[in-house]
């Protein structure tokens, strides 16, 4: 079994067994974010590089048990959830028929294809787990002229997320700054890539990440970084 193969049924098995949870430890936990409002200040900030998204399609790439998918919908985006997931994708759809829901291997640019082309993509805490530069180029194909490609992914220089490296080894894979602004190298007909960091507030009893502003570089070493590919 090549690296890939093994990369992508380590983590099918891991997400199957961590979705089955949902009832014990909630959805938070089982999607694998630390807390509640962490979860939601990624939303946020990731809603804000979206831009506007009333109208417009958007597909949710790794929407696990589709909470940004029902915020997209909720702010009148025609959002589709992807999930590789057999079983969450089943549930979503009975939960959920109002909003289209598909299994799909993100990493798989035939598969994100068949689904179609969409005004804005995102990836929320997913590129770690499938491999940075196939992803990102799978899902950019999706990807319409004057779209846009949202992704949060940890920062390999944050001791945080080298700790989780070493746990998993090559599994799991955080993402250099230098990658991220290298998109347009990578990527047909970007125009501009935009960079947020996320890094954990000293006293977190108000809110625990602080936000750099939306730039083109990368200051200090955020334990997430957001970013915002823009097409011609």
């Amino acid at each position: 079994m090549d690296h890939i193969t093994s990369q992508k049924e380590h983590w099918k098995t891991h997400y199957t067994r961590q979705h089955a949870l949902i009832d014990a430890i909630g959805v938070t936990k089982s999607l694998e974010y630390s807390n509640e409002v962490v979860q939601l200040q990624t939303y946020a900030h990731s809603v804000e590089g979206l831009g506007r998204v009333d109208g417009l399609t958007v597909m949710d790439a790794g929407c696990g048990w589709g909470c940004f998918t029902l915020l997209l919908h909720a702010l009148g985006a025609r959002a589709v959830g992807v999930d590789f997931v057999q079983g969450t994708i089943d549930t979503l759809r009975r939960l959920h028929p109002q909003i289209t829901w598909e299994a799909a291997d993100v990493t798989d640019a035939e598969q994100v294809k068949r689904i179609g082309h969409f005004d804005r993509v995102v990836a929320l805490e997913v590129l770690q787990y499938s491999g940075f530069e196939r992803t990102v180029t799978a899902l950019w194909a999706c990807v319409k002229p004057g779209g846009r490609l949202i992704g949060c992914v940890p920062n390999d220089r944050c001791p945080i997320a080298t700790k989780v490296k070493a746990r998993y080894g090559g599994l799991w894979a955080p993402v250099s700054p230098e990658e991220v602004l290298a998109l347009p190298d990578l990527l047909p007909d970007v125009v501009a890539v935009y960079v947020k960091g996320l890094t954990f507030a000293e006293r977190q009893e108000f809110l625990p990440l602080v936000a750099s502003p939306w730039q083109r570089s990368i200051s200090g070493t955020p334990n997430r970084m957001i970013f915002a590919a823009v097409r011609q």
